[in-house]
């Protein structure tokens, strides 16, 4: 008879299926709203549950029982297929970058990072000198995942001062996140300990104290306490405490890093208030008072919040302005209206500039303004560049056309056009799938692939004019190729500029993502 394979042991008659464990009926009855309801199963739902999510280990006896034979039935009627199993996880990892790792994003004196290893679970968390350097871990979640049954990062984010790292853990799966607080010096942990959060932290400018969400006992995030280092959780401050409980609570670092906001609202509708992070005893400010079905979000910039929202039936959303001091809505100028059709779906504070992620006909595009003229700038560019009209950019297709990738060109076109501008931050986004490939000589493209060390030499040239005139140059890379990540990596150095990864799928959200977390890159949210 013909040996039974991995793909097929578990299903032939040699091998034949154990009788699964059957459930005993336990006869329940309630009544809801005059409906009487029978279900003679419902003792598996604990009704300490609250309590089994902190701590596994009290869930009701019967249940655990069942349950653990529930495995024990799954783990037999799966283990002729162990190396069929091994087959398909090995065939997954050879289509993934294991040792994946983000480009280190410049803050103060230091560029952080995150990266794995190869056969790793879990991130490590570190950074280098800003010019470059040998890198220093300062979390390895593998290392941590090793001490506990279960783990999750829940996020980091280091302080003001860069002495400290908050980082964030669920070690039980029940999502209740505990934050501490690492020292970059020694590595250790200090004292702190803040449990049943959300994971998210917003530090202090001081480096003393930091804000996050706390959950309550049935998981929802409505209370915001002020923790400062050094002291117990019990006397942490409350500081401000949403009354809907319908509603959901979250904290972020205003786009300019001066103000704590807190984000809550539902599905319909929202509000958000400041907290100056300078000021340890600072209260939240609100801005603009809930309305049902209004939502707004706000970024700051000097003296003046900018507000994404749909008030005023713009069901497709506006972006208004408003005074810091005095940011109720009767106070809101428009700045972009409301174009029905053209869906602003984020939008985005940096520098002099600002970005939103548009959709028109089906089709995203994203938008950078300069605030001191208005003026809106796209260059595209393949085996030659040119300017794109605003109207132009959601029909768009730039590899259809011509091979290759001229950033020499690109940058050419857009020292050009900054020239012009006589005030605030000149800057160039530039968003490519790869390495240059093209370049120009006496108004004639030369393409190559791979690309020859001329292109690569006048295209950092290029950049080095930029840098020379004062033009920031940040750089978006769609594909994660390693030869890509280190002509980027030869660009931030030339021009002190930042770079990110992204996906054709997810480029706007990133963008905005990132600009909203300005020298951020993986914060605890």
């Amino acid at each position: 008879m013909k040996k039974p394979t991995a793909r097929s042991a578990a299903i032939t008659p040699e091998r034949p299926v154990e009788k699964p464990p059957v459930a005993p009926r336990r006869p329940f009855r309630r009544t809801l709203h005059g409906v009487a309801l029978s279900d003679d199963y419902a003792w598996l739902k604990d009704d300490n549950w609250q309590q089994v999510l902190r701590n596994p280990a009290l869930l009701d006896a019967d249940i655990r029982s069942y349950l653990e034979a529930e495995n024990r039935h799954t783990e037999a009627v799966l283990a002729p297929t162990q190396a069929l199993q091994k087959t398909l996880v090995a065939e997954m990892r050879g289509r993934i970058k294991e040792d994946d790792s983000g480009v280190p994003q410049p803050d103060g004196p230091f560029a952080y990072l995150w990266k794995y290893r190869e056969g790793g679970q879990h991130s490590l968390i570190g950074r280098t000198p800003r010019d470059g350097g040998e890198a220093q871990i300062i979390l390895d979640g593998d290392a941590l995942a090793k001490a506990s049954a279960y783990f999750h990062f829940g996020g980091t984010r280091h302080s003001p001062d860069h002495l400290l790292e908050a980082w964030s853990a669920d070690l039980r799966g029940s999502e209740y996140f505990t934050i501490r607080v690492r020292r970059w010096q020694s590595g250790e942990d200090l004292t702190d300990i803040v449990e049943q959060t959300s994971g998210s932290v917003v530090w202090g400018r001081d480096s003393t104290f930091f804000f996050y969400v706390r959950l309550d006992e049935n998981h929802r995030p409505l209370r915001v306490y002020r923790h400062r280092l050094g002291t117990a959780q019990s006397d942490d401050i409350l500081v401000y405490e949403e009354k809907d409980s319908g509603w959901f609570t979250r904290i972020e670092e205003s786009s300019s890093g001066r103000f704590c906001v807190i984000a809550t609202g539902n599905q319909e509708t929202s509000e958000r208030w400041l907290i100056d992070l300078s000021h340890a005893n600072a209260a939240p400010r609100l801005v603009a008072e809930r309305e049902n079905g209004v939502r707004y979000t706000v970024f700051d910039r000097d003296e003046k919040l900018f507000i994404l929202t749909n008030e005023g039936g713009a069901i497709d959303f506006r972006i208004a302005t408003a005074p810091l001091a005095t940011p109720e809505r009767s106070h809101w100028r428009e700045l972009i209206p409301h174009r029905p059709g053209i869906y602003i779906i984020r939008m985005a504070l940096h520098a002099g500039h600002l970005v939103r992620l548009e959709r028109a006909n089906a089709l995203p595009s994203i938008v950078i303004r300069d605030l001191s003229d208005g003026a809106e700038h796209v260059i595209g560019f393949s085996e030659y560049a040119h300017e794109l009209q605003h109207e132009d950019i959601p029909t768009s297709s730039w590899g259809s056309y011509y091979p290759g990738t001229n950033m020499q060109h690109a940058l050419v076109i857009a020292r050009r056009l900054l020239a012009k501008q006589r005030y605030g931050t000149r800057q160039v986004l530039m968003i490519t799938d790869g390495e240059p490939t093209a370049h120009l000589e006496q108004g004639i493209a030369y393409f190559n692939y791979p690309p020859t060390w001329r292109t690569i030499e006048q295209t950092l040239l290029e950049v080095k004019r930029c840098t020379k005139e004062g033009i920031i140059i940040n750089t978006f890379m769609m594909e994660q190729d390693p030869y890509l990540m280190r002509f980027v990596q030869e660009i931030t150095k030339i021009n002190r500029g930042r770079a990110f990864y992204s996906s054709p799928g997810h480029l706007g959200e990133y963008i905005v993502t990132d600009y909203i977390n300005n020298k951020r890159r993986k914060r605890i949210a």
